[in-house]
């Protein structure tokens, strides 16, 4: 897996990042 440097990481696999007004989420395998 190819890590994003500007996404936070859980350990339960979920990420977050903002993009511009967003906060874009989802879940690694």
């Amino acid at each position: 897996m190819k890590l994003d440097k500007d996404a936070r990481y859980a350990k339960t696999h979920e990420w977050a990042r903002k993009e511009g007004d967003l906060i874009i989420v989802g879940v690694s395998d």
